[in-house]
């Protein structure tokens, strides 16, 4: 379609055909492909919908690869869209896309806040894609909370077992969804089935959510490691997630992968050095393979000499608060858990050899 529009239609038409492929891609987890539409996408001349669609979808793309401050800007200018249309159904993904940030930032309680309007307003349509998003973001954020021992889990736990039980999407895809739903919840309480599991993920990727199941194989690879033996199984496991989520560019579920590989002292050898679908070579042979700006490359290399936030801050000549938001952004991209584990990211990934007067990191502080 893109083809014959490139070569018999005008601009407004090729722009459609680019953002309808833009999403395919991006549902189907190949995110490499996807990204270089995007960036045509920002130029093109929507209308206020196809706009705030192409936003959301930056988005999303944003969150998928670990981006958090790209999230934040086009989750940010989409919700001037958003809040201008006021409909159930796109207002509610709004609040959803905007609760999986406040949650990956580490705001649990905004993102309840968030995931609850999301479901509100999204209950009112019949759109169960939608639904079904925010039901399993809502069980992601619970976990989050339970994790840190707030009281804020049980409200989202007791609403959680209301709609999972109400959820009743007809087709492969939603069955498909109700099965993650059903591993997701199992995990707040800290043990999954892995076959169920696994078998949840193979349905789902099968329906072409590729970036949901890796997100399932991660529960899965965590069980694994609790449960302790099975090597043979969790060494394939770890191996077969590190090619996935390298070669499509999800590069918070890559170091994932690579931090659990340390703990459960797995190999991986070559499995997370599988070339990209877009043919650029290998994920971490990048000069910035996880698009950190000038400013968070310079406090990684702080953390890495193992200073504290405030002494961070007499550095550069900021505060220890903007420091700590740095570091925040830093682990959230890294996928890494501690300062530790992003100071090893910082050295395995030869941060230190870039010249940060590099047109590559310093072109902006987004991140673009």
């Amino acid at each position: 379609g893109l083809a014959y529009a490139e070569k018999h239609c005008g601009p407004r038409w090729r722009a459609d055909f680019r953002l309808d492929l833009f999403i395919g891609l991006l549902e189907a987890g190949r995110l490499p492909e996807a990204r270089p539409l995007f960036e045509d996408l920002l130029l093109a001349d929507f209308e206020d919908m196809r706009r705030l669609m192409t936003l959301q979808a930056g988005g999303v793309l944003a969150l998928s690869t670990g981006d958090l401050q790209a999230a934040v800007e086009h989750l940010e200018a989409a919700t001037e869209i958003a809040d201008r249309y006021q409909s159930p159904q796109e207002t509610g993904y709004q609040a959803r896309l905007l609760a999986e940030l406040a949650r990956r930032q580490g705001r649990l309680d905004d993102a309840a806040l968030l995931i609850d309007r999301a479901l509100d307003l999204q209950l009112q349509s019949d759109n169960l894609t939608y639904t079904r998003d925010s039901i399993i973001e809502m069980i992601r954020l619970a976990r989050a909370h339970r994790q840190l021992g707030r009281p804020a889990a049980a409200h989202l736990l007791a609403r959680i077992g209301r709609v999972v039980d109400e959820f009743a999407g007809e087709g492969a895809a939603n069955e498909a969804f109700a099965s993650l739903m059903r591993v997701e919840l199992a995990a707040v309480s800290g043990d999954i089935d892995t076959d169920d599991a696994t078998a949840a993920a193979d349905a789902v990727e099968a329906c072409g959510f590729r970036y949901e199941a890796a997100q399932c194989r991660l529960l899965v690879i965590e069980q694994l490691i609790r449960q302790g033996g099975a090597r043979d199984r969790l060494t394939e496991e770890l191996q077969s997630l590190a090619s996935t989520s390298s070669r499509f560019g999800m590069g918070w579920i890559a170091e994932r992968v690579d931090t659990l590989a340390k703990a459960a002292r797995v190999r991986l050898g070559n499995a997370s050095e599988s070339p990209s679908v877009a043919g650029s070579g290998t994920r971490e042979s990048e000069p910035n393979p996880y698009q950190l700006t000038t400013r968070e490359i310079e406090v990684l290399s702080l953390v890495a000499e193992g200073l504290t936030n405030k002494t961070i801050g007499e550095r550069l000549f900021v505060s220890p608060r903007t420091v700590s938001t740095h570091v925040s952004n830093l682990l959230a991209k890294l996928g890494a858990s501690n300062r530790g584990e992003a100071a090893a990211a910082y050295h395995r990934l030869g941060l230190e050899t870039i010249d940060l007067r590099d047109p590559i990191t310093s072109t902006d502080e987004r991140g673009h």
